[in-house]
């Protein structure tokens, strides 16, 4: 049994009834409504009439009353219709004349405008030209000012000229008084120089009289063993311990000093621009053999041609290398092509080539043959040492680095080793196999040239370099290294052992230059202020 169409149909008949019978009531009262509107309409029209009636019956009732005086009223209707014409005839001249008097007073008020649009203008006109008066007046307030502070300047200006005017005639004065006292010292210099020569040239003859006395009294000349023993061609080192003599070898920093090769001289360069040869006497004083001159700038650096040459090489901070004879003390060379000072110079095997590197950051080699630069080498940091292995030249820079400049590879470097700090010199061994280099780290590197890298470091707790042109040195038979420290001191450390091995104190500064005696029995140092000192193991 399908319980949705019971339900559906009880529902369906359920709502069949109940809307019969709402129908029946709804329709009823529709009817109702009707009627009541019906009604409605008929009660406003029965009130309409109700009006219109009561108002003709009161009409009605005013004809009954009006009757009686209706001639005399209309004659005074007449005459209050002619007076009422009269009004309305004047009533409208009297609007025409409002008219005419209303369009004069637009127009009036329409020039009134326009003279207010005007007045308006020149208002404003008045107020720009105002402005500008006030801003000109200020502007002229401006200029009397600064032209006021402008002649006050003028004065004190005027007052400052005139004194710069006498403190340039005491100047004046006193530059001609310097160069007169600069004449006469150049005069009294040159005068010492040719005295020194003189003096020079009497103890050479001297020198040379008793030399000849001597040998016409010996028949065999037999030469003093050094106290170095050599063996294998390298004379046995010495630690030295003790200072011989001290001096003060120059007027101001001395930035070289360097044994000859035969080790009976030595030479000193400083920043006075002189270069002096000394000589050990027995006594273990030294002595002065002579004075170089003609560079123009302090000396930096100082080099020995070989035997029986006696060339002596300078770089110099005038731009140019030096080049001297020792024997007669004469200025043979000068080489220019740098563009700023030159650090170090070189000889190379070939005695008649020089090389020499600058702070213009290049290399130049010289032929002495043609006194020409032949070679140039751009490194691109400025080269502050070299050394020279035949035609092979190694330098140090700037920039931390070593190069390698091989002939056989042009201009260009053929390598270069890069280390921790600022190269200040390079010392080449006997054996020409390892090179000693100083750097700002501070340390001391020995570098193996067949390996190209570095197999020790030398150090020490308070070594520390003072200078970008300190130099190191190798004793002759490389055993020992030995630089200078900022504090004066002289550090020598054992090579072997890889250990300080001494430290001389004898310096108050910074010790800029080392050199050991060709027999290895004797240390010269120097310092930047003035003082050189002899060191020696006996």
């Amino acid at each position: 049994m399908d319980f949705g169409k019971v339900i559906y149909g009880l529902l369906k008949e359920r709502n069949r009834v109940e809307k019969e019978s709402l129908f029946k009531i709804v329709n009823s009262n529709s009817k109702l409504l009707t009627e009541v509107l019906t009604l409605k309409t008929k009660c406003k029209e029965l009130e309409r009439n109700e009006g219109d009636l009561r108002l003709e019956n009161v009409s009605l009732r005013q004809k009954k009353t009006t009757s009686v005086a209706s001639e005399e009223q209309l004659q005074q209707h007449i005459k209050i219709q002619e007076e009422l014409t009269g009004l309305l005839r004047e009533r409208g001249e009297k609007n025409q004349e409002i008219i005419d008097l209303k369009n004069k007073l637009q127009e009036c008020e329409k020039q009134l405008g326009e003279k207010d649009s005007v007045i308006l203008a020149k208002q404003i006109e008045v107020k720009q030209h105002s402005d500008r008066s006030a801003r000109m007046k200020g502007h002229v307030s401006e200029l009397e000012a600064t032209n006021q502070m402008l002649k006050d300047e003028q004065q004190a200006l005027q007052l400052e000229f005139v004194c710069l005017q006498e403190k340039y005639k005491t100047v004046e004065a006193q530059y001609n008084e310097l160069i007169n006292r600069w004449l006469v010292r150049t005069q009294q210099d040159a005068d010492a120089q040719n005295r020194e020569m003189e003096d020079f040239q009497r103890r050479k003859q001297i020198e040379i009289r008793q030399k000849i006395d001597q040998a016409m009294k010996d028949n065999i000349v037999v030469e003093e063993p050094s106290i170095g023993m050599r063996f294998g061609g390298y004379a046995t080192s010495t630690v030295p311990t003790k200072v011989l003599y001290s001096f003060e070898a120059h007027d101001s920093e001395i930035s070289d000093v360097k044994w000859s090769p035969s080790g009976k001289i030595f030479a000193t360069a400083g920043v006075d621009r002189k270069v002096k040869i000394w000589e050990v006497t027995a006594s273990h004083t030294t002595q002065k053999k002579g004075m170089l001159t003609g560079a123009n700038s302090g000396v930096m650096s100082l080099d020995y041609d070989s035997e029986p040459s006696h060339m002596l090489l300078a770089g110099s901070n005038d731009f140019a290398c030096h080049i001297w004879n020792i024997e007669d003390q004469r200025h043979r060379h000068t080489l220019t092509g740098h563009a700023n000072r030159v650090y170090c110079a070189r000889f190379m095997e070939d005695s008649g080539l020089v090389v020499s590197g600058s702070n213009d950051r290049t290399l130049k080699q010289w032929d002495l043959r043609e006194r020409a630069c032949v070679r140039t080498m751009f490194a691109g940091s400025s080269c502050n040492t070299l050394v020279t292995i035949g035609s092979l030249v190694i330098s140090g820079h700037f920039d931390k680095k070593i190069r390698f400049w091989d002939k056989r590879a042009g201009d260009a470097q053929s390598n270069e080793i890069t280390l921790q700090g600022k190269v200040t010199s390079l010392c080449l061994a006997g054996d020409r196999n390892t090179l000693l280099c100083c750097t700002r780290e501070p340390s001391l590197k020995m570098i193996d040239l067949r390996k190209n890298q570095v197999v020790s470091t030398f150090t020490a707790p308070s070594f520390n370099v003072g200078a970008d042109y300190v130099k190191c040195i190798l004793s002759p038979d490389a055993e020992y290294a030995c630089c200078g420290g900022s504090d004066g001191s002289v550090y020598i450390w054992n090579v072997n052992k890889n250990k300080v091995e001494k430290v001389l104190k004898e310096h108050d500064h910074t010790v800029t230059a080392c050199s050991w005696h060709p027999d290895g029995n004797m240390l010269l140092t120097c310092d930047t202020k003035k003082k050189v000192v002899l060191w020696s193991a006996f």
